[in-house]
């Protein structure tokens, strides 16, 4: 079963602190600790994880873009 995020648009503030403060975490990671984290997340919150995975999609396209 694929969860789908919700929009980030509709987030309200509190939800993207929360988001933000993860993915800040998660940038810090190496990318098997990256990805290990959010297989973990995914079960316990998959909507989080699915959130978390579009905006980390966005950043690897960007960087993929700046080489």
């Amino acid at each position: 079963m694929s969860v789908r995020p919700r929009s980030l648009h509709s987030l309200s503030g509190q939800e993207w602190q929360q988001l933000d403060q993860r993915l800040d975490a998660l940038l810090d990671l190496d990318h098997a600790a990256r990805q290990r984290e959010l297989h973990d997340l995914a079960a316990r919150q998959p909507a989080l994880a699915a959130q978390l995975r579009q905006l980390l999609q966005g950043d690897d396209a960007e960087q993929r873009l700046d080489q």
